[in-house]
């Protein structure tokens, strides 16, 4: 099982509680660098290794004469060499994830809803930067932001893990926010981290599996 962890200070979605009688309005979240870890991986190799040592005897016959005879033996060795190999950092899943790059791109504002733009002091190590995104008005249905993802990258039937650091700066009416997987057109899975919160930064984590038809329909985050 492979597993690619991503920590997205970012808006993957933000929803609206449509059960809550909450008055159309506005709202600010931070979202902000990104690290990949994945295990290391062992190689066992068994090498044999042939020695040959050539030996001399001497043998004194009765007339005094000598006579040298040359004895070659040889052996075999097997010896078992292990080497770790440390996993050359994995490719990251996402560009640009903790908006280094000075630049929204290749993150696109779901439903052309809200705006997006760097925070260029978001005081969150290791990025000094991260992306804020802000919207205003009605029908705020499904607000965030998303990336499609290269589906060259995905294995399909493999967990992807990817995280979220998430800090509302200002709010006034009542959302539930999720980080959530794509499709296509669809999601394969999501995590909610409940209603908004402005107590600093929050992290969450979801795990996605995608088949070859969702992989074929294009992933995204």
């Amino acid at each position: 099982m492979r597993f690619t962890y991503s920590v997205l200070q970012l808006l993957a979605l933000c929803r609206i509680t449509l059960a809550s009688p909450c008055k159309p309005s506005s709202t600010i979240t931070s979202v902000g660098p990104t690290s990949t870890t994945e295990t290391s991986e062992t190689v066992s190799s068994t090498a044999l290794i042939y020695e040959t040592t050539a030996t001399t005897e001497f043998e004194t016959l009765s007339d005094s004469s000598t006579i040298a005879t040359s004895v070659a033996t040889s052996s075999a060795e097997v010896e078992t060499m292990t080497t770790t190999t440390a996993a050359s950092g994995p490719t990251n899943l996402i560009s640009n994830p903790g908006f280094e790059d000075s630049t929204v791109a290749p993150w696109t504002v779901n439903n052309n809803i809200g705006a997006l733009a760097i925070d260029s002091d978001s005081g969150l190590p290791p990025s000094t930067q991260a992306g804020q995104f802000s919207a205003s008005g009605e029908n705020l249905v499904n607000m965030g932001i998303r990336q499609e993802i290269d589906s060259s990258l995905i294995v399909a039937d493999k967990e992807y893990r990817f995280s979220i650091y998430t800090k509302v700066t200002a709010s006034n009416f009542c959302i539930s926010q999720t980080i959530a997987c794509g499709a296509g057109t669809g999601w394969v899975n999501s995590a909610n981290w409940g209603a908004v919160q402005t107590s600093g930064w929050i992290l969450t984590t979801v795990t996605c599996t995608w088949n070859q038809a969702q992989r074929d329909a294009g992933p995204s985050i």
